[in-house]
């Protein structure tokens, strides 16, 4: 990738806070990072508090590795052969700099940033219905990072404004000219809006966060009620600005809709499942035609839509039931996902659920209670079980399913036999429900982190039972 020359000095000139410099102050600088164990020969650490550390404790292992520059919040004792430069903020000065280095790609780009309750789907819909009008789109986001030929996992909002800056330039590169930015909690708390410009903010209820601008707002609603439907509250297109769910079918593959629009009825299908990805897949409907998607364009994307993993996710492989991976974890999670596979008529409801070590005997009892109440078949495995051993978890569980009225409770301590188990049970029309990982794709056992990846395991039964159509999966 193509990267701007920049010298120390003028590294020191864009923060304006420099403390001190010496014989290294032309040269240029070959890199920026905030990891001290990604520091190469010549670069610039920026010394950042992290969940992970306060990447202030390991600047004298950052200039060992070569670092040319330290930019930091607290000064303290550095060899002399790096240059330090003292500021009030670490993140802000980390957003001017990766943004001075890869170029400022933020200008040459329309960049529409998405905030408020459940901007994580919203936003991943909205790249897709974005794109249906016919030009590339990326995606920076918890769910994941769609950079053209480019597809990064998501870090739950825990990207800095370097890893940002960087995301936009790998766009520009590819002369990808728009991009969906979402903007949940984690990331605002991080400044990755710092030097990056939005053409469009999108509000989903709410305020405007702190110290975000726009040269446009769209503020959507999701209104409840008998008649439940989206509100344009402002924008430039107010053409339908209220669109009401006047019919919602939900099956195991999807929605069936009408929707008044304010012009008229307009029948279409979601190739979504579940209430809280109907509820994104709409929001993000609203803001495409704000956005100046056509009604036709949105329409088709919307029966076209890939699911946004882990949130009733659909594996598919041509069996004659229905499979969903969701990372309900917690009772009232649980709750609501059941509720939304009873929604579907399936025949029966079988469920996966498991607890976590560091779930409260309560919350244990709770999923118990909630699989019991609305699953036929309940299979009983454990999620996390770290030190403890896997049947201290499944007790408690079983027990609550079992007086809470299921049909059928079995217990499995382990987590991939216990899925074979359930799916070799299930008959067509039912729908099996895989629960408490859902895009996770790590276990927690004794003092180790093992792969284990709900989807891909579910793929991998379902082809041992005969199921094989559809590619197979990484």
């Amino acid at each position: 990738m193509k990267t701007a020359t920049l010298s120390t000095r003028q590294v020191v000139r864009v923060l304006g806070k420099g403390i001190r410099l010496n014989g290294h102050a032309n040269d240029p600088v070959q890199g920026i990072t905030y990891d001290p164990g990604a520091v190469l020969p010549g670069s610039i650490y920026v010394a950042l508090s992290r969940p992970e550390g306060d990447g202030h404790d390991h600047v004298a292992e950052a200039v060992a590795r070569g670092a040319q520059v330290v930019v930091t919040e607290r000064m303290g004792w550095l060899p002399r052969r790096a240059v330090a430069v003292r500021v009030t903020d670490s993140r802000r000065a980390l957003a001017r700099i990766a943004a001075r280095y890869y170029g400022e790609p933020a200008r040459r780009l329309q960049i529409v940033g998405v905030t408020g309750p459940g901007s994580a789907e919203v936003a991943f819909y909205l790249r897709q219905l974005w794109a249906a009008a016919g030009r590339p789109v990326g995606l920076i986001g918890a769910l994941g990072h769609e950079l053209g030929d480019r597809l990064l996992p998501g870090r739950d909002g825990a990207e800095e404004p370097s890893d940002v800056q960087h995301m936009l330039a790998c766009l520009v590169e590819q002369g990808i000219g728009r991009c969906v930015l979402e903007l949940g909690s984690a990331a605002l708390e991080r400044s990755i809006t710092e030097e990056v410009p939005l053409a469009t903010l999108i509000r989903l209820g709410g305020e405007t966060p702190p110290g975000v601008t726009a040269g446009e707002l769209i503020s959507i609603s999701w209104e409840r009620g008998l008649a439940p439907g989206i509100r344009l509250v402002s924008g430039r297109w107010q053409g339908a600005p209220l669109w009401q769910v006047e019919l919602a079918r939900a099956s195991r593959d999807g929605w069936t809709l009408r929707l008044q629009t304010g012009r008229g009825p307009m029948d279409c299908t979601l190739a979504v499942c579940g209430q809280q990805n109907m509820r994104a897949a709409l929001q993000a409907g609203m803001a495409a035609r704000a956005l100046g998607v056509p009604a036709g364009a949105v329409r088709d994307g919307w029966s076209r839509l890939v699911s946004a993993p882990g949130r009733c996710e659909p594996i598919r492989r041509g069996q004659p039931f229905g499979v969903w991976v969701d990372g309900a974890d917690s009772p009232a999670a649980l709750q609501e996902v059941l509720a939304d596979a009873r929604r579907t008529a399936a025949r029966r409801l079988l469920v996966l659920v498991g607890g976590s070590a560091w779930q409260a005997a309560d919350e244990l009892t709770g999923l118990g209670a909630a699989a019991g109440r609305l699953a036929e078949v309940v299979m009983v495995t454990s999620n996390n079980p770290m030190e403890q051993p896997p049947e201290a978890l499944i007790r408690p569980v079983s027990r609550a399913a079992r007086k809470a009225g299921a049909r059928r409770v079995e217990e499995e301590p382990d987590r991939d036999r216990a899925i074979r188990r359930l799916l070799g049970q299930a008959e067509a029309g039912d729908l099996v429900l895989l629960t408490g990982k859902g895009r996770r794709t790590t276990m927690e056992l004794a003092y180790v982190r093992v792969p284990f990846d709900d989807r891909r395991r579910a793929w991998v039964a379902l082809g041992e039972l005969g199921w094989t159509a559809g590619d197979s999966r990484s």
